[in-house]
């Protein structure tokens, strides 16, 4: 050790003993390398730091595209109103999330519109769960059941999420490999259109009446001929006779016109209120940062009140105007409309329940909120 501390002495001095000169050449030789050295770290961090931040930039920035296929066609005012979601979507995402929005049959055939998103044919569609019935039953329970979605649209999504409907329609759709965004409503239903008059229960007696599901269950036990057409042929068809009345959604009075060929107008709505909703491929949804799900569940918010109001607006028109637009608005009695609850809790609820057991669960559900035996 002493040794090693001799030679390393021996060696200092041997460094100090350089003339002045010598020294002073060595210093300068020394601040130039510092130099150097510095200016080399000071452009090699520049360039990290400038490939860091323009990476970061560029994950942070990238452009999401995805296409958005409505259930269906111009007319209607869901459809129509997707242009609002996906408007809200691209700035509040600012830009790094674009979605064009296309009608029924635009990109797959309207009746695949499910399995297109399943698939990730399409990354988002926006439709009504009844659509897809035949591959998910429960999801048919959207369009509403008789007599049991009623009240304002707070109670009944009250009652959907306490019957816990609203958390198998989101089982059910993770079976098809989407994510539920989320629900609208479509208004009340039925829009009872008739070229016959119907002022007491016994008139529902043989009438041809275009219904789905158990709307047209609730009109077979009144003694109706229900029968079933696409929505697109409605309107012809109760021009020509070939049906006496027809049910739909609020906007088919206005929006495909029928009230150019009906003559009444059936009140009240066996459902107050009932829903579409807004699904997204289950692949895609997961490839998405936090923060654009939230831009997507906040849009979804919102397009449902954009929704709520239009439906509102429109709900007041068909029958506010009902003169104008050319048909007589008919108002059941009190008492015959309490004998149709009856029969739909007797015969339609109990028919809703068989198809499988999420629909005995929500069923129970409905029982359970309404306090009916």
């Amino acid at each position: 050790m002493a040794a090693e501390f001799s030679e390393a002495r021996g060696a200092f001095s041997y460094l100090s003993s350089g003339t002045a000169q010598q020294r002073a050449g060595q210093q300068k030789l020394n601040q130039k390398e510092g130099k150097d050295m510095r200016k080399f770290l000071t452009v090699s961090l520049t360039i990290v730091l400038v490939f860091l931040f323009s990476s970061a930039d560029f994950c942070q920035g990238q452009v999401i595209k995805w296409r958005a296929q409505s259930g269906f066609a111009r007319g209607d005012f869901s459809a129509d109103l997707m242009p609002t979601f996906v408007k809200e979507v691209a700035e509040k995402s600012k830009g790094r999330l674009i979605i064009s929005h296309h009608y029924a049959g635009d990109l797959v055939p309207a009746d695949d519109t499910l399995k297109g998103t399943t698939q990730g044919i399409i990354e988002m569609s926006q439709s009504c769960g009844v659509l897809w019935s035949d591959v998910e039953p429960v999801l048919g329970l959207q369009f509403g059941v008789p007599f049991a979605f009623k009240g304002t649209l707070k109670e009944v999504e009250n009652m959907v999420n306490t019957a816990g409907l609203y958390k198998l329609w989101e089982e059910a759709y993770a079976r098809q490999n989407c994510q539920l965004l989320g629900v609208h409503t479509y208004g009340p239903y039925p829009a009872l259109a008739s070229n016959k008059p119907i002022r007491k229960i016994e008139d529902f007696k043989g009438l041809k009446v275009r219904a789905i599901l158990s709307i047209a269950g609730l009109m077979k036990e009144l003694g109706a001929a229900p029968g079933y057409i696409p929505g697109g042929e409605i309107y012809m068809a109760l021009k020509l006779g070939t049906y006496d009345a027809a049910t739909y959604s609020i906007d088919a009075i206005r929006g495909f016109k029928w009230h150019e060929v009906i003559k009444y107008y059936i009140l009240p709505y066996w459902v107050d209120w009932y829903f579409g909703d807004i699904v997204v491929n289950k692949d895609a949804w997961n490839k998405l940062p936090d923060d654009l799900k939230k831009v997507l569940k906040d849009a979804m918010v919102n397009f449902g009140n954009v929704n709520k109001e239009v439906y509102e607006k429109e709900l007041n028109i068909v029958t506010s105007q009902a003169k104008q637009l050319g048909y007589e608005v008919i108002t059941l009695p009190d008492a015959d409309v309490a004998k149709m609850r009856q029969i739909a809790i007797d015969k339609v609820w109990p028919t809703v329940a068989k198809q499988n057991a999420d629909c005995a669960k929500a069923v129970e559900g409905f029982k359970k909120y309404h306090e009916v035996n």
